[in-house]
């Protein structure tokens, strides 16, 4: 065989080494769970700790870690947190360019402003919100795990030194939101009694008319003077 013709089989070979390595690192990565793939994330330098300043005054804020560069690839992690009851009552997890960065803090400021936290301010805040909710027998958004690992190892919670109380005047404190149907809000209500105890919680519905009123768990047959059964046809 010809020199030439050698060397260009060395590099043939070299390339479909090159190949197989690269299909055997894509599969690796399709076994991986979701929540192993956004721990991989973690090399990464942090990029955003968002949260907004309004979160404990309102009650319910979107709160945004990002891992990688404005101008490239970014690791983004947002958190629906309600501080008042339902604890991260939802989550997104994605791996994205500038453009998603920037819409999922265009999103998240829709609430109002936003502040710079510690990152291991924002994971404290995460799991003790968590926990507190956990006891009231809420359990966190099923995606929320992606974003926790997004923090990685790095972020330690224990180097927080802030403090979070939860719910409002003492007690949980259940606002029903625009996707709450009515079948959810009792859910969520019995929960609450059966956790709290009557007149251990509060909770406010919408009204038909766009208002709002507070009611008191001790108040007579409320949920049926104010909610309908749900519509067969939106029924899960």
């Amino acid at each position: 065989m010809a020199k030439d013709e050698k060397s260009r089989q060395k590099k043939l070979a070299r390339k479909a080494a090159k190949r197989k390595a690269k299909q055997q690192q894509i599969r690796a990565a399709g076994n991986l769970s979701k929540v192993q793939q956004a721990a991989r994330q973690t090399h990464k330098p942090i990029l955003a700790c968002k949260v907004p300043a309004g979160l404990f005054t309102n009650g319910i804020g979107t709160v945004v870690f990002a891992r990688g560069s404005a101008t490239g690839e970014v690791a983004l992690a947002s958190f629906l947190v309600d501080v008042r009851c339902l604890g991260i009552k939802d989550a997104m997890y994605r791996v994205g360019g500038p453009e998603d960065y920037q819409m999922c803090l265009q999103a998240a400021a829709i609430g109002g402003a936003s502040e710079d936290w510690e990152p291991a301010c924002l994971k404290k805040l995460l799991e003790d919100v968590s926990a507190w909710a956990g006891e009231l027998g809420f359990k966190p958004h099923p995606d929320s795990q992606m974003g926790m690992a997004l923090f990685g190892d790095e972020v330690d919670s224990d180097d927080c030194t802030r403090s979070f109380t939860f719910g409002k005047d003492g007690k949980p404190f259940f606002t029903a939101g625009p996707n709450d149907g009515p079948r959810r809000v009792k859910q969520i209500i019995a929960t609450l009694e059966r956790s709290c105890g009557q007149g251990n919680y509060h909770f406010m519905l919408p009204l038909g008319g766009g208002g709002n009123l507070v009611f008191d768990e001790d108040d007579e047959d409320l949920i049926e003077g104010e909610l309908e059964d749900d519509d067969p046809a939106q029924r899960d």
